[in-house]
């Protein structure tokens, strides 16, 4: 069921409502201080009337029908009257009540049969331990929070673009406040809480289509539901809205002991930021660069590109500025000639006109060189963005605000003010004039950051096309898929946990993934037939399931050149495995081609928690175990994902061919990691991790070959 009742209601039962100091009194003044126009019902036992209303014993003494219920009492008493509102035909309930997951075992059962009922009824249910919510348009107040004392009338935020959904209510509340407090507020506020129905991301996919909504931010904790979260990416790309997320729970929830590289270094934060760069949401990161973006994006401007031009009085925050810009990857690009020679006249010979623009102090005697030279660095070609550097100045801040504004309307490139040491005054007048605006440079090159950062995002969506589609364009269970599914669930069906290097490396090929010539000898005899096909040089490698670390246990020669080098190594082979698990199973002897190769790379896929199929690519070798130095994405993945993921790596250099090198084919490497990132999401039911460490580079760059493969399956169940 949509969430049409949150929004859009004709009226509202407070269930708990009372005159007593706190929730159950706020919630109801608040709703009524801001004109809430629909019809409300207090329901208390214990009052005739409540708030200059009538009040009601239960909710089916209410002799109309109630869209929406707000429930204000303890824990306890809570699952009767979810079912009460269910009886009644009530669409959706806030649950305000803390108790319940939050609080232990106990909670977490309530909490669950809180889930079982609105699956069974259809109640929607926002929380519980959720703080509410505000609906400015509807003139919604529907919350407790004690930021609400500081508006006098909603008339104070109708302007307001910015959404903001939270999963923290106090955390929230504060962000909301600080908002305020630098002229900006929220058009919707919404605290999710417990979320044991509706969550944060299915929120923002409702209140984004609002056409007066520019932003959406987020604070979330978790995700419960990805595809929520999928298609808020999807409308904020369709609509061209940015969706800004402060995602806290930076550290490891725990590493798990896994056979692979991959699933020793992922943790979730890792793919927490591969989702969001997939998908063009921005991370923020911390609460105040999350407000300075809102307010900026908020004006609904975008950039172009990542070119920014500053103006500024003085020469040394011309500077400090440069550095913050190049540290954070923005552009302060030298204007042209042409650019230069428009701005020269209205600055002293002693400034600069050439980015930074230094106007110098001169214009506190001389304020009208401000406009023209502003004017001038605005309509510069190779400037996406301007951010105008002031201080202090008070008397004749206002003057020079006038100027900037008017130069503000007359351009539509986004145009940022930052005015250090600025009195109350001075911010006051650029807020009502919409001009975002900071009392720190930092803090206005960190929200132009991630309006640049949304650019690129959207430019890299464009270039994908169908970005999240399947990856290879069929869906899943198309082409090797069914089978393979198959031969998986009876091997887990035999409690098999591993395949042996031979049978993972089928299922590589089967998805068109490169691998090196090869056989599974099960005789001394087998083997020299197998290298004779193959030819010589060849590397033999025990064929084991339970053997995952094959040069641990002996069990991998290497440039074997004779048939009698092949019977030695065959018998060592299986005689050393033997001796390193004496319990383990030997499918047999793999020979394969020995493979030239001067660098490697590493590709892995664990099944996150959240996010379900996940790939890691980096270099190999010392570059993984040491350095650390790789990327990830969330399955399926399209060519552009690929791409992009490749160059995120530190050591690109290496495949692009340093140090006389020649380069590696990059788009040979991308269809690699699209068609594994599709075997992934094709056989996610199955398979719990995979591998492929090393997948070699030949000298020329040209050929890409998986040498050696893992893959863990799911447990037998």
């Amino acid at each position: 069921m949509p969430l049409d009742a949150l929004f859009d209601q004709r009226s509202i039962a407070i269930i708990g409502a009372s005159p007593k100091p706190g929730f159950p009194s706020r919630v109801p003044q608040f709703l009524l201080k801001f004109g809430y126009p629909g019809k409300v019902y207090p329901i208390n036992p214990k009052y005739q009337e409540l708030f200059g209303l009538k009040a009601y014993p239960n909710l089916a003494a209410v002799p109309d029908e109630v869209d929406l219920a707000l429930i204000i009492v303890g824990a306890k008493h809570v699952m009767p009257l979810l079912e009460e509102c269910a009886e009644k035909g009530v669409k959706t309930a806030v649950v305000f009540s803390s108790g319940f997951s939050e609080t232990g075992e106990e909670g977490k059962a309530l909490q669950e049969e809180m889930r079982r009922l609105c699956e069974r009824t259809g109640l929607r249910v926002l929380g519980p331990n959720c703080l509410g919510y505000v609906d400015v348009s509807h003139k919604l107040v529907v919350t407790s929070a004690s930021l609400m004392e500081r508006l006098r009338d909603l008339d104070e935020v109708k302007d307001s673009s910015i959404a903001f959904i939270t999963q923290s209510g106090a955390l929230g509340s504060m962000t909301y406040g600080e908002a305020y407090r630098q002229g900006a507020g929220f058009r919707y506020f919404v605290s999710t809480g417990n979320e044991v129905d509706i969550e944060v991301s299915e929120v923002a996919s409702y209140v984004i289509e609002d056409p007066a909504v520019n932003v959406v931010g987020l604070y979330l904790e978790s995700v419960k539901n990805p595809e929520h979260l999928r298609v808020l990416a999807e409308k904020s790309a369709r609509l061209d809205k940015p969706v800004a997320a402060l995602k806290v729970g930076r550290s490891s929830v725990g590493k798990r002991a896994a056979a692979s590289h991959t699933g020793s270094i992922a943790g979730s934060d890792q793919v927490y930021d591969a989702f969001f760069r997939q998908h063009g949401i921005l991370r923020a990161k911390d609460m105040q660069e999350l407000v300075d973006f809102l307010m900026l994006a908020s004006c609904g401007r975008m950039v172009k590109g990542d070119r920014l031009g500053v103006i500024t009085l003085s020469g040394g925050a011309g500077i400090m500025i440069s550095d913050q810009c190049e540290d954070l990857g923005i552009q302060v690009p030298e204007l042209s000639a042409a650019d230069q020679d428009r701005i020269r006249p209205f600055i002293p010979p002693f400034g600069s006109a050439a980015n930074p623009v230094d106007i110098t102090a001169e214009v506190l005697g001389k304020p009208e060189i401000l406009k023209p030279s502003l004017e001038a660095l605005t309509k510069a070609e190779n400037i996406d963005a301007v951010l105008v550097f002031f201080g202090l100045v008070d008397h004749m801040a206002l003057r020079l605000i006038d100027d900037i504004h008017e130069v503000y309307r007359q351009t539509d490139k986004p145009i940022v003010v930052t005015w250090y040491a600025g009195s109350d005054e001075v911010m006051k007048k650029l807020s009502d004039y919409r001009i975002p605006a900071y009392r720190d440079p930092s803090r206005a090159v960190g929200a132009i950051r991630l309006l640049m950062e949304y650019q690129k995002r959207r430019q890299i969506q464009k270039q994908a096309g169908q970005a999240h589609a399947v990856a290879a364009g069929e869906p899943a269970g198309a082409g090797p898929a069914e089978a393979i599914r198959e031969q998986l669930r009876q091997q887990i069906a035999a409690g098999k946990t591993h395949l042996n290097e031979y049978e993972a490396k089928q299922l590589f090929a089967a998805y068109g993934i490169p691998v090196g010539r090869s056989r599974l000898a099960t005789s001394a005899d087998e083997a020299v037939k197998a290298a004779e096909d193959i030819g010589y040089p060849v590397v033999m490698k025990v064929a084991s399931a339970d053997i995952l670390h094959k040069t641990d246990a002996g069990g991998v020669m290497l440039n074997i050149r004779t048939p009698e080098e092949v019977r030695q190594a065959y018998e060592r082979i299986v005689a050393n495995a033997r001796q390193y698990a004496p319990g383990a199973r030997i499918d047999g002897v793999l020979v394969e081609e020995m493979l030239e190769a001067d660098r490697e790379v590493i590709l892995g896929v664990i099944q996150d928690a959240t996010f379900g199929p996940t790939l890691m690519f980096g270099l190999g070798g010392v570059f993984v175990e040491v350095l650390k130095d790789v990327s990830f994405r969330v399955c399926p993945l399209s060519p552009a994902d690929a791409r992009e993921m490749i160059r995120e790596i530190k050591g690109i250099q290496i495949l692009e061919g340093a140090r006389g090198k020649k380069p590696a084919d990059v788009d040979q490497l991308a269809d690699i990691l699209v068609r594994i990132s599709r075997m992934a999401t094709d056989l996610s039911d199955f398979v719990e991790e995979m591998e492929i460490n090393p997948l070699l580079i030949s000298a020329d760059g040209q050929r890409l070959v998986a040498a050696d493969g893992l893959i863990k399956l799911h447990a037998k169940k």
